[in-house]
């Protein structure tokens, strides 16, 4: 069995890309060539490939598509749900020096109570009444570590909070910088992370997104993490869901491209 790097996505220019195409060709399914780039080609080859397999065929390459195109991933980073990001560029991303600066100084952010509640307030503040205030707070609080890493342009990016309302709103704008997923069952979480609630998810309009987003201050244990968040600093976050009360676990994180997390070992 042949091995990929990382799962290849609408829009992406890789070795891993090629790897996929030289597959579907050999497979009878024709992307029009194995240049490596992820084009509309290789998504509608990709396609067919699927529903000749009988999976749903929209184009998004999942574990089921490698496993019956016999390739395997080496790296265990799988997002939790890729169909937002499929349209979705790179096209913003950070140097190798900003993202190094903004990660310093979104720790800084994490370490310094009264800068992270004036952001939250600052979310909190902008957003229209009964919005979901999480992802308008964590762009708040992007945009502070922006600024505070002497980083103005990228701060801008993140300054009308009314923007961010569902969760993968914030997701999207962190994948057009260049910041990697991770999943917590296989990577310790790290402050400074921005990261996603496991469990429920809902929909908003046609895209599936997490419930919640927040700021990591460091991992509580293999399950939970201390966030800070719309509801609080310093806290592990509860919800109440048809009638139950219970901590609720991070599913996984986003850090700048720079940043690699330490992998669990048990």
């Amino acid at each position: 069995m042949e091995t990929i790097n990382s799962i290849p996505k609408f829009s992406d220019i890789s070795d891993d890309v090629k790897k996929l195409q030289t597959k579907l060709l050999a497979a009878g399914f024709d992307p029009q060539g194995a240049d490596g780039k992820f084009g509309h080609n290789t998504k509608n080859a990709v396609i067919a490939f699927q529903v000749s397999k009988g999976l749903l065929g929209l184009g998004v390459v999942g574990l089921k598509t490698l496993a019956f195109l016999n390739l395997k991933i080496t790296d265990s980073r799988y997002p939790y749900e890729l169909l937002f990001l499929e349209f979705i560029a790179v096209d913003k991303k950070l140097t190798d020096a900003e993202s190094n600066a903004f990660y310093a100084a979104i720790k800084q952010i994490c370490d310094d109570k009264i800068a992270f509640q004036a952001a939250i307030k600052e979310g909190i503040n902008e957003i229209p009444v009964d919005w979901s205030p999480c992802a308008s707070t964590t762009s708040a609080v992007l945009e502070a570590a922006f600024r505070r890493g002497n980083l103005d342009n990228l701060a801008q990016i993140f300054n009308n909070h009314q923007n961010y309302g569902p969760t993968h709103e914030v997701e999207k704008m962190l994948f057009r910088l260049g910041f990697k997923y991770w999943l917590k069952k296989d990577y310790i979480s790290q402050k400074g992370a921005i990261g996603l609630m496991e469990g429920r998810t809902i929909w908003h309009g046609t895209q599936k997104h997490s419930n919640h987003i927040y700021t990591i201050f460091k991992e509580s244990d293999k399950k939970y993490d201390l966030i800070g968040d719309n509801g609080g600093y310093n806290h592990i976050y509860r919800e109440t869901y048809e009638g139950v009360t219970r901590n609720v676990t991070t599913e996984g994180f986003w850090l700048p491209h720079t940043i690699i997390p330490t992998r669990r070992t048990v």
